[in-house]
């Protein structure tokens, strides 16, 4: 019988200690499965001489992301979505969890949030994935700090699509 090889432990995702459904603003990465360009393609100098920004032309599979990250509102009517790009192999989104002034239901956490939008996700595409995952297992997240750590969030986003092929992510 041959010995189970020793896997890396994983490093938590998440703060130790820190209440992800307090309300504030988030900075979510999502990748897909083995990082595989599924989502989009980006056009660059699609009008020449980097005069114009870059094209994000969603595949089918990110045109259904994209209509699950419109719902999330709708789903969870204290969560906005301020900003968001689908690259080619994952998903950058700027949430903000407000106060749920009132509400009976305890407010959702960044987990149940982006666990709806990966299973939903999944499940309208399962025509598409001949029985393979849509993303990767688990996603990274940023708690924005202030005014300052938003707007540098924001432009990350913004121009991730410009800077695709320098990303650590970037695959042709």
């Amino acid at each position: 019988m041959k010995s189970m090889e020793k896997y890396p432990k994983r490093k938590p995702n998440r703060l130790s200690r820190y209440d992800y459904s307090t309300p504030g603003a988030y900075c979510i990465t999502i990748c897909a499965h083995e990082r595989k360009g599924l989502f989009s393609q980006i056009l660059l100098d699609a009008v020449g001489d980097g005069l114009a920004r870059p094209v994000v032309k969603c595949t089918n599979l990110g045109h259904i992301v994209e209509q699950q990250i419109a719902a999330i509102p709708k789903r969870f009517p204290t969560v906005l979505v301020d900003t968001y790009v689908i690259m080619p192999n994952h998903i950058h989104l700027l949430l903000r969890l407000q106060e749920d002034a009132g509400r009976a239901s305890p407010s959702p956490t960044v987990g149940a949030v982006i666990g709806a939008l990966k299973s939903l996700s999944t499940r309208a595409a399962r025509p598409y994935l001949n029985g393979k995952p849509l993303f990767q297992r688990s996603f990274y997240d940023h708690v924005v700090r202030n005014e300052k750590d938003y707007t540098e969030c924001w432009l990350y986003i913004d121009s991730n699509p410009a800077r695709w092929a320098q990303d650590e992510l970037y695959t042709e």
